[in-house]
């Protein structure tokens, strides 16, 4: 029986390309041999990411599962894009994993995923004096103070941890193996920034504990299961196993997209 294969990139960021260079990426891509490809978020801006998904249907001819990420949302709001993105994706090979169920990778393996959020539960956020741009391209966040966008960031957070959890449940009633796409890191420990775990004042920005807690919790129950989790966020790679938890983070650079991996479906 044929192995498959799953071809990972993330914060691809394809704003910061023009048209031309844009093709020339997703062309090279097809020299890679793989059966699906999967995206942990930070596509493009809101502005553009409709027309760079057409770009993607047109030139990856395999299925092509995503979740967003922060940038995607800049010049929008949160409601507005994901209604377009998921009008847009209707009846195509690209399927937007947030809240859309379990995909079967292998008889063995399924994939599920959530845009997820920075929920500020890690590191010092009343004290961090980040001040990210989030907070001035995402409509929602415009004109909040610190503790109305705490306010939002938890909500995402809980709100992603409670669709992963229910996908889980479910995913282990079919499969041994599941692979979670998201974008932001659930674990402190894979917030990587030159070599060193990310300091107080970036931690809440950059992780999301209310994922990263119920994910040990669901896993801690299930000692004979596995998941992988793929995201991206902090643009510095890191890689870890957990038990039976493993993590990728991807390293990107803008201007610069690339696939990550291709990652062997057991």
């Amino acid at each position: 029986m044929k192995q498959m294969k799953l071809a990972w990139m993330t914060d691809i960021h394809l704003n910061f390309l023009d048209d031309y260079n844009i093709e020339m990426f997703l062309k090279s891509i097809n020299q890679n041999d793989f059966d699906y490809l999967t995206i942990s978020g930070d596509i493009s801006d809101a502005i553009r990411l409709i027309k760079h998904l057409e770009f993607i249907e047109k030139w990856i001819k395999k299925p092509v599962y995503f979740v967003l990420g922060n940038h995607d949302f800049y010049h929008g709001s949160f409601e507005d894009i994901d209604e377009k993105v998921r009008k847009f994706c209707k009846d195509k090979n690209l399927i937007y994993l947030t809240n859309n169920g379990i995909f079967k990778l292998s008889k063995n393996t399924g994939l599920i995923g959530h845009n997820g959020w920075a929920d500020g539960g890690y590191g010092d956020y009343l004290n961090s004096r980040i001040d990210l741009n989030d907070y001035y391209k995402i409509h929602d966040l415009i004109g909040l103070n610190k503790m109305e966008r705490l306010t939002i960031m938890n909500k995402m957070g809980k709100t992603s941890s409670r669709y992963l959890s229910k996908m889980i449940e479910n995913g282990f009633e079919q499969f041994n193996n599941l692979i979670l796409v998201t974008h932001v890191s659930p674990f402190k420990e894979a917030c990587y920034y030159k070599n060193q775990i990310s300091g107080e004042d970036y931690l809440p920005y950059y992780s999301c504990k209310s994922v990263g807690d119920m994910i040990k919790r669901e896993m801690k129950k299930r000692p004979d299961k596995k998941i992988m989790i793929l995201c991206g966020h902090t643009h510095f790679a890191f890689e870890k196993e957990f038990g039976n938890i493993s993590i990728k983070v991807g390293q990107s650079e803008y201007r610069y997209p690339k696939t990550q991996e291709i990652i062997n479906i057991t």
